[in-house]
């Protein structure tokens, strides 16, 4: 089996989503007065969708089942199929584009199988337009996407949707 890692690092003031949205930090708590060797320990705050994250459909309809109750094996050790679809700031991935990027893969799509979207914007994790311009999905995409019953969907974007040409496939 290979296994895919998909993190990115947390990182003390790493990019964050705004307002409301805390931005990640990283404290140093001192060693406490009791031990006589050092340790070496951290807070850490940031909210729950900050760096490499997995959600469910309750992020958005709180009817649906929220991520304390997926079952494990839903997201490990499942088949997965990777596409590479090369795109830059605020450019938008078609439908066309996932069907052809599976048709070089070879392989098929199975329903309940991981769909993973690579376009290279993770190497702007720490660009400041990293949340802001980042490669979107057209709804015809997502249309596409849930046409072939993936049961996973991932992506090197920290947003599906464009803020600047906002498709609406979210409800």
């Amino acid at each position: 089996m290979r296994i895919i890692e998909l993190s990115g690092p947390i990182e003390d003031g790493m990019w964050s989503y705004g307002d409301p949205y805390p931005a990640p930090q990283i404290t140093q708590i001192p060693p406490p007065d009791w031990l006589d060797y050092p340790v070496y320990s951290q807070t850490v705050s940031l909210a729950v969708q900050s760096g490499t994250y997995l959600e469910t459909a309750a992020h958005m309809d709180r009817s649906r089942m929220p991520i304390d109750q997926l079952p494990l094996a839903r997201c490990y050790g499942i088949d997965a199929v990777t596409l590479w679809i090369p795109k830059g700031a605020n450019e938008a991935i078609s439908a066309a584009e996932l069907a052809a990027a599976l048709a070089n893969t070879g392989t098929t799509l199975q329903p309940g199988d991981a769909l993973l979207v690579g376009t290279g914007w993770d190497k702007q994790w720490h660009a400041p337009n990293f949340v802001t311009d980042p490669p979107y999905f057209l709804a015809e995409a997502i249309d596409w996407v849930l046409e072939q019953q993936v049961g996973l969907l991932g992506g090197d974007t920290p947003r599906y949707d464009s803020p600047h040409n906002p498709q609406n496939f979210f409800p």
